[in-house]
């Protein structure tokens, strides 16, 4: 497979519910050459409930390296196609179709991490340089950050060098607060959010 993002049906396989889960339970799918997609509840679309043998509409990415060695991707969409009353083996097909600027971002987002695992931040620059642009910080890039973070999907953090500078020296995008608040206890992070609150 190529690209960030895929746009995928899948075979669900199994669903696994939980006594500490309310609503549906995380799934897994199996693509048509044997790849293995874990489907998470949060990413379920239109009040949908997996069962086995369901045919599903998921958009894909790498899984996290630490969980790659047992499933290969995880899906970031899922979308109900048919049941398995309805399903053949000619259903489970790979579908192409092109990412959106926003998908695209917030995989990389969710993929930049460190050897542990966890989120770090990511300049502009470099997210350009991720997503292939050949232009240096690209405008549409730049401008879809800026929404993302107006709509609170992203978190941003502008850097100035001196108390009394105009421009930003640095800025720095993050999928989470979490990717700068490295090694800081939750009580911690607690106390210097209620500082600028």
């Amino acid at each position: 497979m190529q690209g960030l993002l895929q746009k995928v049906t899948a075979g669900v396989v199994n669903v696994i519910y939980s006594r500490y889960m309310e609503g549906p339970g995380a799934a897994f799918g199996l693509l048509e050459d044997g790849t293995k997609v874990f489907i998470s509840p949060k990413n379920y679309r239109e009040g949908y409930v997996p069962e086995v043998g369901d045919t599903v509409e998921v958009i894909i990415v790498p899984n996290h390296p630490d969980h790659r060695d047992k499933t290969d991707f995880k899906a970031v969409s899922c979308k109900f196609i048919c049941s398995l009353e309805a399903s053949t083996p000619e259903n489970i097909v790979q579908v192409n179709k092109e990412p959106t600027l926003e998908e695209k971002i917030m995989d990389v987002l969710d993929g930049w991490v460190d050897d542990n695992g966890d989120w770090i931040p990511i300049t502009t620059r470099q997210l350009c340089d991720e997503l292939g642009s050949n232009y240096g910080v690209a405008a549409d890039i730049r401008d879809e950050l800026s929404r993302l973070h107006k709509s609170g999907k992203i978190v941003k953090a502008d850097i100035k060098s001196t108390e009394n500078q105009k421009r930003v020296s640095l800025t720095l995008w993050a999928y989470t607060l979490h990717a700068f608040t490295y090694g800081m206890e939750e009580n911690e992070i607690d106390e210097a959010m209620e500082v600028h609150s």
